[in-house]
């Protein structure tokens, strides 16, 4: 038998984290824009607030801002967001003023704006010279690396630009080839914002970034497929946390890439003659995956996972063991609800051979802390909503009115998806050590447990809640 505890203290200094983490971003607009499309936009696509397209260098981004302007920015450091405004929009009143700002490359090929200021712009009226050259003709709106938003037609010819910016921070250099590959990291392409969907490959130099710009997965020059932390884009300084394991037998292609099949599995082939995939198709994960995975996600606490139809995670790298950001020991306080429930008291302990779901409740025997399984509507992005199972511990405060216990105060310190929406302390083989990892675990898992969504068994023995509110589980590991 071997144990592990999850403390309190320790979720809630996770909490304090995300919460320092979340106020440095809003700090940084210009920065913590999402990058919508990277270089160009096509007719009938928009940018709103919060979101950019940035030039292929990297060093140039067209933004829509949440002051309702839309300008184009140098990206001097990004590390300490430091951001030069070289062209700015000139709106007019007179705008539609929609609830939510947007930059709208049209159909017809004019670029138009609405400010939630309600002020606007267009590059043609309709009725002005630059009408015969832009309406009907304009195919690709290019978000130049020197600077200027460009429009281009079917020829490839431009056909209308913003000024080129009159001054910049760094004198353009002589070798930029040179520049560039030192620090590759950095100046792969970003080909994919947060997600990928079947079908689609990243190839060499480039990379997919997560939606808070933190973390990306890179295929490299050298043959390799990595995941990274981006501590310092500035000075590149980033911070590998993940690297396939490949294996000698792959196909030796000119150029190495990574795949997300069609059928759902994650393939790797480096030009090395190595290569790698998720599941052999014989495996154990081959029936979670095969046919079932429909988005590849990664994630912004760094981790590559596979998502099916229900927005359920099926499988995923493991979290990162260190990262750049210092924890801090000041627990974030959380809010509590006031309730007037009906306490009714569960047992502390679930002993092996029970089952834990939906409708049950685990109390500790002070009767400070509850945990339980419930039903949550969850926004997984991209504006979807979608329904969860959700592990969740509260801590509770109960006092007696009129004779009876009543639960007047709850505050919330777990919240977590349980994909399985079942907790079995006799979990059978073939990979149910999810369940532990989706229930109880937001960090690495101590050294006795298995990595996140391998093929191994894992099996609970006993759970108990503790009167601290910690989950003391008993793991019978190996068999």
């Amino acid at each position: 038998m071997r144990w592990t505890k999850i403390f309190v203290a320790g979720i809630l200094c996770m909490l304090a984290i995300t919460s320092q983490k979340l106020m440095a971003q809003a700090g940084c607009e210009a920065k913590d824009a999402a990058i919508k499309y990277q270089s160009s936009m096509n007719p009938g696509q928009k940018l709103l607030e919060k979101e950019k397209m940035v030039s292929a260098n990297g060093r140039y981004q067209l933004r829509a801002t949440t002051d309702g302007n839309f300008v184009i920015e140098e990206v001097v450091n990004a590390g300490d967001c430091s951001y030069k405004e070289v062209y700015r929009f000139p709106l007019q009143n007179g705008g539609s003023k929609p609830s939510v700002g947007f930059f709208s490359f049209n159909p017809d090929g004019n670029l138009c704006m609405d400010s939630k200021n309600g002020k606007g712009y267009c590059a043609t009226t309709g009725r002005d010279a630059a009408a015969a050259l832009i309406l009907g003709k304009g195919v690709k709106l290019e978000m130049s690396n020197d600077g200027r938003l460009r429009l281009l037609d079917k020829q490839g010819k431009e056909i209308w630009t913003t000024p080129i910016p009159t001054t910049t921070t760094t004198p353009t250099p002589t070798t930029p080839t040179a520049a560039k590959a030192g620090c590759e990291a950095k100046d792969a392409i970003i080909k994919y914002q947060s997600s990928m969907t079947p079908g689609q490959k990243l190839l060499e130099k480039e990379k997919l970034v997560s939606a808070n710009g933190r973390y990306q997965l890179r295929a490299t020059t050298d043959g390799n497929f990595v995941i990274e932390e981006v501590v310092n884009a500035g000075n590149c300084s980033y911070n590998e946390i993940f690297r396939f394991p490949l294996q000698n037998g792959g196909s030796k292609p000119t150029i190495g890439f990574f795949s997300f099949n069609p059928d759902g599995n994650l393939c790797m082939d480096s030009k090395n003659g190595k290569g790698y995939c998720v599941t052999t198709g014989r495996d154990a994960a081959a029936a979670l995956i095969l046919g079932k995975a429909v988005k590849l996600e990664i994630t912004n606490d760094g981790r590559l996972i596979l998502l099916d139809k229900k927005g359920q995670e099926i499988w995923a790298t493991r979290f990162p063991e260190t990262t750049s950001v210092k924890p801090t020991t000041q627990p974030v306080p959380v809010e509590s609800k006031a309730t007037n429930e009906v306490f009714t008291k569960g047992k502390p302990v679930l002993s092996f051979g029970e089952d834990f779901g939906i409708g049950k409740t685990l109390t500790s025997d002070n009767n400070q802390y509850q945990a339980r399984i419930v039903i949550q509507k969850i926004d997984v992005g991209s504006g979807q909503i979608l329904e969860q199972n959700r592990f969740v511990i509260e801590k509770i405060t109960v006092r007696t009115v009129n004779g009876q216990p009543i639960i007047t105060e709850k505050t919330e310190i777990w919240n977590k998806q349980c994909a399985e929406a079942k907790i079995l302390t006799n979990d059978k083989p073939n990979f149910q050590s999810r369940r532990l990892q989706d229930c109880f675990y937001e960090a690495k898992l101590p050294h006795n447990a298995v990595e996140v969504r391998m093929p191994y068994e894992m099996h609970f023995g006993q759970i108990k809640l503790e009167n601290d509110g910690s989950d003391e589980l008993n793991l019978q590991w190996p068999l």
